[in-house]
Parts: C-alpha cells; sequence; structure tokens
C-alpha cells in the first residue's frame, strides 16, 4: 500500500528504482509475507489488479488504484498494513 501511497503523489509516476525501497522495507518488516515474492512479483500483483501501470521503466497509478484507495479510507481500512 505504500507503493500505491507514493505514486498517488506523484501524477507523473516514478521509477523502479524509486519504488524498490518501499518493497525492501515491507520484506524486511514482514518476512513471512513476502519470502516467496520478489520486487518484480510484487508489482506485478498490483498491475494484475490494474491498480498501477508499468511502461518503460516508469511506474504510475491507474484511476483503480486511485479509487482502491478511497475506498480504503471511507471504510476505515486506511491502516496499518503489511506492505
Amino acid at each position: 500500500m505504500a507503493i500505491l501511497n507514493f505514486l498517488n503523489s506523484r501524477p507523473e509516476g516514478a521509477s523502479l528504482d524509486d519504488l524498490r525501497p518501499f518493497y525492501e522495507d515491507a520484506r524486511t518488516r514482514f518476512p513471512a509475507i513476502y519470502r516467496e515474492s520478489d520486487f518484480e512479483s510484487y508489482l506485478g500483483f498490483l498491475q494484475s489488479f490494474q491498480l498501477l501501470d508499468i511502461s518503460q521503466g516508469a511506474v504510475s497509478i491507474k484511476p483503480a488504484g486511485r479509487e482502491f484507495l478511497k475506498w480504503l479510507v471511507e471504510n476505515g481500512k486506511a491502516g496499518p498494513f503489511h506492505g
């Protein structure tokens, strides 16, 4: 979720290198959850739900990603999250 929040404040998107620290932090704090997943797989998971777009090394949040963040807040599920 930290990646979506970060991208939500950057309409121009971000580089893969900008996002990697968010994944590494979550992997360190929640090793059991991220044991079977690498950075690329995690981004692929978010992309498979149409939450973000990856194009030519740039990542941006999609409208469904913004709506998901909005839904979390409106339904009192704004965190804390495990990555």
